[in-house]
């Protein structure tokens, strides 16, 4: 019979929680990918009464303020200045702002290939060179699955843009998902200072007040009768907006940054899965094929030995 002691229970504790922090975290950015892309019939509806340059900042400052409230709750102790959040808001507002002129520039296929190839690549590198997360081959399985499953769904909604208009949305996008990146590392840097509420209230919010220069120079940012429905969905865009910022900060706590980018990519999915339930608009085959290569890096990423 073996004994184990003290020490060795305490560590044996210490190793199953840590799995089941993992474990949850990978949950969180799971949902936090999927509820973004839940919310693209949602800001689709909202263009009834607003611009998407009002959206885009309106979304900004409910989540904030739905998350100011929420923080009432937080108890743990700051242990660092709230200084240090600051940097964390602008790289925020650049990654919108980014991706915007992205998509404007071009196409929201080119836009959402440009900023995933390169989030994915960059989550990738920061990971194992930063934080030494082991990569196997469930890892490799699920990593190229997410990009092709970004390549299939992005082909399917790039239009005829101009060749420099491409190449300067792909660049705008790839801008954009490396500052992503950026962003999740931050995340899990702060998380030994900053309880989740903190971290996520301060992005929220200096990054929707660095963002409103920008938005106001894409274009109108007017609010035209908004009525009573239409200010029921601006709440629940935000509640929507601050719940995948929570999870994903929740997420990067815990678990790991390459990964955590291929699960947060399943948005790319969800978004066309969304439009065809509420808007019924057609799902193309290569949507289809994007869906299916999602659920396979989910899978593998799911199946990986911890």
């Amino acid at each position: 019979m073996v004994t184990l002691t003290s020490p060795q229970v305490d560590s044996n504790i210490n190793k199953v929680q840590k799995r089941s922090d993992a474990h949850i975290a990978e949950i969180a950015l799971f949902l936090s990918g999927a509820l973004y892309g839940a919310s693209t019939p949602v800001g689709k509806e909202l263009g009834h009464w607003m611009t998407p340059a009002s959206i885009v900042m309106t979304r900004f400052f409910v989540a904030a303020l739905i998350c100011g409230v929420y923080m009432r709750r937080s108890t743990r102790t700051i242990e660092r200045s709230l200084l240090h959040l600051i940097p964390l808001g602008i790289y925020y507002a650049l990654a919108a702002s980014f991706f915007t002129h992205a998509f404007f520039r071009s196409s929201i296929g080119i836009a959402i290939f440009g900023y995933y190839l390169a989030n994915l690549l960059s989550s990738m590198v920061i990971g194992v060179t930063v934080h030494r997360e082991p990569i196997d081959r469930a890892t490799v399985v699920s990593f190229i699955a997410s990009l092709a499953a970004v390549a299939a769904i992005s082909l399917a909604r790039i239009d005829n843009s101009s060749g420099n208009d491409a190449l300067l949305g792909l660049l705008y996008g790839g801008i954009s998902g490396i500052l992503a990146t950026v962003i999740y590392h931050e995340q899990k840097r702060h998380s030994k200072s900053f309880d989740n509420e903190i971290i996520t209230f301060a992005q929220l919010l200096i990054g929707g007040l660095c963002v409103i220069p920008v938005v106001l120079f894409a274009g109108d940012s007017s609010v035209t009768n908004l009525s009573t429905g239409g200010f029921a969905l601006v709440i629940l865009y935000g509640l929507m907006f601050f719940g995948c910022n929570w999870l994903s900060v929740y997420g990067f706590r815990h678990g790991p940054l390459g990964l955590g980018t291929i699960l947060l990519s399943v948005e790319v999915a969800v978004g066309p899965a969304m439009a065809w339930v509420f808007f019924d608009e057609h799902l193309n085959t290569l949507e289809i094929i994007g869906g299916l290569l999602t659920s396979i890096a989910v899978i593998s990423t799911a199946r990986r030995k911890r």
